[in-house]
């Protein structure tokens, strides 16, 4: 599968606003970076008693950010991904990026990554 089909069957997961699949073609599998949808991210820290007031703390948390790879995956697996369409690590950003705040050199491979990244879509 490509990147765009990857990214339809990610976006499946209720916490995605926003996704940018990247494979780093030296790397076995890819990652995601996504801006999340707010209240579903805020629901999910609340649930699992993690702290945080606003978006940009939330997707800092490194517990929260495990939690969502693993929604992530849950939805991969759901929608038919295996190997290595499943995504190995994850970015969460906490504001959309558009091709005027980003550019493709900021784009990493990371596991549970949770410095903000952004990805320009195609």
């Amino acid at each position: 599968m490509d990147n765009p089909q990857l990214e339809s069957v990610y976006r499946s997961a209720t916490v995605v606003a926003n996704i940018c699949v990247y494979a780093d073609p030296n790397k076995n599998k890819p990652i995601a970076i996504i801006v999340p949808v707010e209240n579903v991210l805020k629901k999910l820290a609340k649930e699992n008693s993690i702290k945080g007031d606003t978006l940009e703390e939330l997707v800092h948390d490194e517990k929260l950010n495990g939690l969502v790879l693993k929604q992530m995956q849950d939805a991969g697996r759901k929608g038919g991904l295996s190997g290595i369409e499943i995504i190995d690590g994850l970015a969460m950003a906490d504001e959309e990026w558009t091709p005027q705040n980003v550019s493709s050199k900021q784009c990493s491979r990371s596991r549970h990554h949770t410095q903000v990244l952004t990805c320009p879509r195609a």
